[in-house]
């Protein structure tokens, strides 16, 4: 009989032992003003297509875009009442929507980020052009007629010139019922003609507070707690991934 095979997960460049993933979180610590602003954007008469979260790694800039990109694909209709009378941006953890953005399966959900190179068995130091260029299938394909999609750039401090012009070049002719949740850590390092089309929304670091319910839902015991809050504060001075 043949010996069966081990399925070998590809790594993910915002993996953090111990922790979600941000498409897998179902809870936001902190933000609420930027969790209101998007929801209040979302349901306004005129949506921008395109959206700037800006600030520090590690604050959940990647867990908040998740969490707009699941409301939006599961309430499609912007002046709906479930949309007209949300206190925030919440979809229960069960729902097929969730779960499906959970897996990174969800065929309206697009993440461009870092890639893995197998062959060198590290991350890619940027994020290149063929990642930015998923976007023209994944518009490209046919969509129910009520459906959104949702691309989040992940981060675009990772882009080079030649990935920076493909983002641009869909940001200045985006397709019907699109939107874009471009992540940004450094506001240097960001062109001013991607920033020209897109709306900005800074989010400050997390507090101290905020930082410990988080890390307290994660840790099993006192020593993790410790450790695992002191990793958190670093992380928001750019010296780890994000969370």
């Amino acid at each position: 009989m043949a010996a069966r095979k081990e399925i070998v997960e590809t790594p993910e460049v915002d993996a953090l032992i111990g922790a979600p993933l941000p498409r897998e979180q179902d809870i936001l610590f902190g933000h609420e003003e930027t969790e209101r602003a998007l929801l209040d954007a979302y349901r306004s008469e005129r949506f921008h297509h395109a959206w700037i979260l800006g600030g520090p790694k590690g604050i959940g800039k990647a867990t908040l875009a998740f969490r707009f990109a699941r409301f939006v694909l599961s309430h499609p209709e912007r002046f709906g009442e479930a949309v007209q009378s949300a206190q925030s941006l919440d979809v229960p953890s069960t729902s097929p929507v969730f779960q499906q953005v959970a897996h990174g399966a969800h065929p309206n959900a697009l993440h461009l980020r870092r890639p893995w190179d197998e062959k060198s068995k590290r991350f890619k130091s940027d994020l290149p052009v063929d990642e930015v260029r998923r976007t023209v299938s994944f518009f490209g394909t046919t969509a129910s007629a009520n459906a959104w999609r949702v691309c989040i750039v992940d981060a675009a401090d990772d882009m080079n010139q030649s990935s920076a012009n493909a983002l641009l070049k869909i940001l200045e002719e985006p397709p019907p019922r699109s939107v874009f949740l471009v992540l940004w850590h450094a506001p240097g390092r960001l062109s001013p003609t991607i920033r020209s089309r897109c709306r900005r929304l800074d989010m400050e670091p997390l507090s101290d507070t905020h930082i410990g319910d988080g890390v307290r839902r994660f840790a099993e015991n006192t020593q993790d707690l410790n450790a695992i809050f002191l990793m958190s504060q670093n992380m928001q001075m750019g010296a780890y991934g994000r969370l």
